[in-house]
């Protein structure tokens, strides 16, 4: 019986060495510290500190007697007016909560629908982004990947296995690639070592006057809901998760891909 009180109280909030010594108390009626001590076998200095503790709980008092320091357990009534006090206290917490949930909710849609930008800096963690092939596949439905890149950008970064590495683990993953390069040695050394492995991607050559206007340039990624934008040659991939920024920019691709294809029916 007793232990089940102690649970009880437990449960209320007491620690173990409270519910013990109040339980003592409550037997004893008025005891000092050595008696309580040994009635609820626990050392002496520890029951000072617990008394100490109970006493601000209210659940404790102290004798008026003079010669020695006596404590006497408060009545029980305190625990179930505490307890109820308690759960008004949270009942009023609870309502307070219920009512602002609109307005959190509103708020947790907005950053739901905000772009997740991650940052890779430094060669190091470059390369990982550009192995890591599985990073752009995060929907197993998707089936594409669209490349507008510069291969002289990596090609002499990156260690030699790197285009078997990533020629492997996406047709593991089931990623068909549509590429756009400018047309230089780098590319052509990329294709025709991607062909050497049986790839059917749409690999595209276009002059390099016509790929971009500028030598500093970044390489471009688009798969599923997420766009990478990379340079090996300054040690940064920037990774941008936002639907809408994918399909403006697979369709801007798309848009490009055909003039690419246009440009290659011309150049044969």
């Amino acid at each position: 019986m007793e232990q089940q009180i102690l649970k009880k109280l437990i449960d209320f909030g007491l620690s173990d060495k409270e519910a013990n010594i109040y339980i003592s108390l409550l037997e004893l009626e008025i005891a000092s510290v050595s008696n309580i001590a040994k009635h609820s076998n626990i050392n002496r200095s520890s029951a000072y500190v617990v008394l100490e503790s109970l006493k601000k709980k209210g659940l404790v008092g102290v004798s008026d007697d003079k010669k020695i320091q006596r404590y006497v357990a408060s009545s029980p009534d305190i625990l179930l007016r505490s307890a109820k006090e308690s759960a008004e206290k949270q009942e009023k917490i609870k309502e307070a909560i219920e009512s602002v949930i609109p307005e959190l909710k509103s708020l947790y849609k907005d950053i739901k629908h905000k772009p997740i930008v991650k940052v890779f800096e430094g060669q190091e963690a470059t390369k990982e982004a550009y192995y890591n092939i599985s990073l752009l596949k995060t929907d197993p439905n998707v089936k594409e990947i669209r490349v507008y890149e510069n291969p002289e950008g990596y090609i002499n970064v990156l260690p030699k296995d790197w285009l078997d590495t990533d020629y492997k683990e996406r047709m593991r993953l089931g990623l068909f690639m549509h590429s756009i390069y400018p047309k230089t040695l780098e590319s052509t050394e990329v294709i025709k070592r991607y062909r050497a492995m049986g790839s059917k991607d749409e690999l595209i050559q276009i002059p390099q006057n016509k790929f971009a206007s500028s030598s500093k340039f970044a390489n471009l990624t688009i798969c599923g809901d997420e766009v990478w934008f990379d340079s090996l040659k300054d040690n940064y991939c920037i990774n941008i998760k936002k639907q809408e920024i994918a399909d403006t920019l697979r369709n801007l691709f798309d848009l490009g891909l055909e003039a690419a294809r246009n440009l290659k029916r011309k150049d044969r």
